[in-house]
């Protein structure tokens, strides 16, 4: 996917490459035609700034969300989601905190200010912190200034300031309510959504956590989430809320959705799923990728539809899978029919005479040759593979090429014919009408008036 960014009333095109969710923020890894990187960062949904980095602080924010984040790729559907319509401008820190001050309470604009640390003056986000907890305590607002020293300490685990005043007898009875989630999720949502993110395996904190994303209406955290637990373990509730989530969506979206998921968890019922819409839909290219590269055996109806999906397929995708294709094959055999299995192999064939010879390709065949299976292209191969050097037999050699779709070969076998035997008016006829299949009128034309000719005058 590709977006846009403005920076200095200069426009900026950037493909995507992945996103990543960590704790309240989402970023946005892009690059530029000239292989700069930006990052683009949000605060829950919100767009907040694009950094272009030129260089990377070790345990920053933006490090920390793309080592320990869930991630996505680019083209996924959260991202066009995710970006919406919001404007991409690349804003100087001073007017940015300027903006978050007018738009967020002291606290948030602290914490996503520190979503930038890793561009900003060292030491400067755990300063506006201390500022911050120091304005709560002026105000005798000790709960807040308690939340201001766990953001302190979640920005810089090490720090001493906040280490310290943390377990003070002033902020006991406001630590209490740090000792079960709910509370947490209450009173200190910041935290809780930190904590719950650091023990995402645990499933106390993740169904928390879960919940917590519905209660606020943050789809795309929790969609992230669901993908990231399904990745890990395959779990019903988690399927059926990822299914009730997404089955709004355009059918290509929950493909891109799915096949994602499917990579890192071929599970049946995910494949099921999957295979069900890659079949319906007119993706021919990611139907045949997917046939090729995963362990899928499809039954003989859904056998039927791939057929139709191969035959509109591009040949320079099938090519490229001329060892795979075999092998698979070999395995297909077991759950179709040979009729099936003929007419699945027949669009690889035609593709593959574009590019590997005759031998390469019956060698391709061999696979087959134990359980004493023999097609009829293979056996129409074998023809041509003899009429290839017989200068008697080019018109033959061209009806065979024809029938394969190989229109450029079949013409050259057929002029061979024309220029061994001029009068041979069913060559001249069939280069013509080969010409207009191919769209090329005038050298149909020309070749119709020699036949008009040739039959006229011998």
């Amino acid at each position: 996917m590709e977006l846009t960014i403005t920076s200095q009333k200069k426009t900026i095109q950037a493909n995507v490459l992945q996103l990543h969710l960590y704790q309240q923020s989402k970023v946005i890894e892009a690059m530029d035609k000239r292989n700069n990187y930006y990052y683009v960062v949000f605060y829950q949904d919100q767009f907040i700034n694009v950094v272009k980095p030129t260089h990377m602080k070790r345990h920053s924010h933006v490090q920390r969300a793309i080592t320990n984040g869930i991630s996505l790729p680019g083209d996924h559907p959260l991202v066009n989601k995710l970006i919406g319509q919001q404007t991409l401008s690349m804003t100087r820190f001073n007017q940015l905190f300027k903006k978050l001050q007018q738009h967020y309470p002291p606290l948030e604009t602290a914490l996503i200010l520190s979503f930038f640390d890793s561009f900003t003056t060292a030491g400067s986000i755990p300063k506006l912190i201390k500022k911050t907890y120091y304005d709560f305590r002026r105000n005798g607002k000790m709960r807040k200034a308690l939340q201001a020293l766990y953001l302190l300490k979640e920005v810089d685990a090490q720090n001493t300031f906040a280490n310290d005043l943390i377990g003070k007898m002033e902020f006991q009875k406001y630590n209490e309510a740090y000792q079960t989630l709910d509370i947490i999720m209450e009173k200190d949502p910041v935290y809780f959504e930190d904590i719950c993110f650091r023990h995402l395996q645990d499933g106390i904190y993740h169904e928390n956590l879960l919940m917590f994303y519905d209660q606020k209406n943050r789809h795309i955290d929790a969609i992230m989430v669901l993908l990231y637990l399904l990745k890990q373990q395959f779990n019903e509730t988690h399927w059926q809320q990822l299914q009730a989530t997404i089955q709004t969506w355009n059918n290509e979206a929950q493909i891109i959705v799915l096949s994602d998921l499917y990579r890192d968890q071929p599970h049946p019922i995910i494949e099921k799923e999957l295979t069900g819409r890659l079949i319906g839909s007119s993706h021919h290219n990611e139907v045949v990728s997917f046939l090729l590269e995963q362990n899928y055996l499809p039954t003989q109806t859904e056998m039927d539809k791939i057929i139709d999906h191969l035959n509109h397929t591009d040949r320079s995708q099938l090519i490229q899978y001329f060892h795979q294709s075999k092998e698979k094959f070999a395995t297909l055999r077991q759950s179709i029919t040979k009729n099936q299995l003929e007419k699945a192999i027949t669009p690889f064939i035609k593709a593959f005479l574009s590019t590997y010879s005759f031998e390469e390709i019956n060698q391709w065949f061999r696979a087959f040759h134990e359980s004493n299976e023999l097609f009829l292209i293979e056996q129409t191969i074998h023809t041509m593979e003899k009429l290839q050097d017989d200068p008697d037999h080019q018109d033959k050699l061209g009806e065979l090429y024809a029938s394969l779709d190989q229109v450029e070969q079949a013409i050259d076998c057929y002029k061979w014919e024309m220029e061994l035997h001029p009068q041979n008016t069913k060559a001249i006829q069939a280069v013509a009408h080969l010409y207009k299949e191919m769209g090329n009128e005038t050298e149909a034309g020309t070749y119709q008036d020699l036949l008009i000719q040739t039959q006229k005058y011998g």
